[in-house]
């Protein structure tokens, strides 16, 4: 059975249909400055006066920890003894790490348009705050136990 040919590409050898399967990480609409979610979000985040400095701290850690598991991919993650189709979910894991925190960013800015009472609209603040801390928390940890976990044998 061959794989079919992407347009302007060559075919993929068989046993390779996977990568058909893996997803495009979107490109989240609002965020500009550079065009890339790893440094826009951040970007978005730190220029909130709505967060308090223990959100700021954890979008640090989370900028750290992507910068530091991008060294570790380059450096160890891609010339593992891992399969090709480990080693893109490992390229893309970042990726949807980022995506995570969007979404919980994106929960807590639209707290903004909500037409509620302000007792309300302060619950609402607290809870996607407390959300959005913990997913960045999340975020960071989850690339930094990835780093420091995964065998790097070459």
């Amino acid at each position: 059975m061959s794989v079919p040919e992407l347009p302007g590409s060559l075919p993929f050898p068989e046993g390779w249909r996977w990568l058909y399967e893996v997803p495009e990480a979107p490109d989240p609409p609002g965020l500009s400055p550079t065009g890339t979610l790893e440094n826009d979000l951040p970007i978005a985040l730190l220029s909130c006066n709505l967060i308090g400095a223990d959100i700021r701290a954890e979008v640090g850690r989370l900028v750290t920890e992507h910068a530091l598991y991008t060294l570790w991919f380059l450096e160890h993650g891609k010339r593992s003894r891992l399969g090709l189709q480990e080693t893109v979910a490992l390229m893309e894991y970042p990726s949807d790490r980022l995506l995570m925190v969007y979404r919980s960013w994106q929960n807590f800015t639209a707290v903004d348009r909500l037409d509620a009472p302000d007792e309300t609209l302060r619950h609402h603040r607290q809870t996607t705050e407390a959300t959005l801390l913990t997913t960045l928390q999340q975020a960071a940890a989850a690339l930094r136990h990835v780093r420091e976990n995964l065998p790097s044998t070459n």
